[in-house]
Formats: C-alpha cells, sequence, structure tokens
C-alpha cells in the first residue's frame, strides 16, 4: 500500500513539472518581452517666485503656503527649476 501511494505521488509530480514550466507565465522568451520607457516619477512644484523646494505629494505640509497653481513635474525638471527636496517629505 505505502508503495503504490509512493508511486502515485511520484507519477503526480514527474506530470506536474511539465505542465508548470510550458505554463505561460513561466515561459520567458526575448522576443515576447515588451520593453517600456521607465516613467518619471512626478513630483509637485509651486509656481510662486518665493518657492524654492519640490515635493513628494500634493499633500505635503510644504505646500500649504503656496497662493499659486501646483505643477506636477519630473525630478529632472524641477531640479532645472533650481528646486530642491522637501525637507518635509523627503
Amino acid at each position: 500500500m505505502k508503495q503504490l501511494l509512493l508511486t502515485l505521488i511520484l507519477a503526480g509530480t514527474t506530470l506536474a513539472s511539465p505542465a508548470q514550466a510550458t505554463h505561460p507565465r513561466h515561459r520567458t522568451h526575448h522576443s515576447e518581452a515588451v520593453t517600456r520607457p521607465a516613467a518619471s516619477p512626478k513630483v509637485y512644484v509651486c509656481n510662486g517666485g518665493s518657492a524654492y523646494a519640490y515635493h513628494n505629494s500634493e499633500g505635503c505640509a510644504g505646500l500649504n503656503r503656496c497662493t499659486h497653481t501646483v505643477d506636477a513635474v519630473t525630478v529632472a525638471e524641477a531640479e532645472g527649476m533650481g528646486r530642491r527636496p522637501c525637507k518635509k517629505c523627503y
């Protein structure tokens, strides 16, 4: 009885292994790979004249005093505007 049970278990695992190996999620072919450009993370900047930082979220306390519009830009754009990371949210 133990040998029969062991044989059935071994037969089940050998049958399951090829099926798992050919499952679409397990196969990787270089021709099937889709390359997408990495999305630049957005940061938030106040458009006021005295603004000097960029923020991780629109809800950052550092943006509370902004009386102008707040724009979402990339980190590179914010740094190009002369902004530095906010000390409260970074």
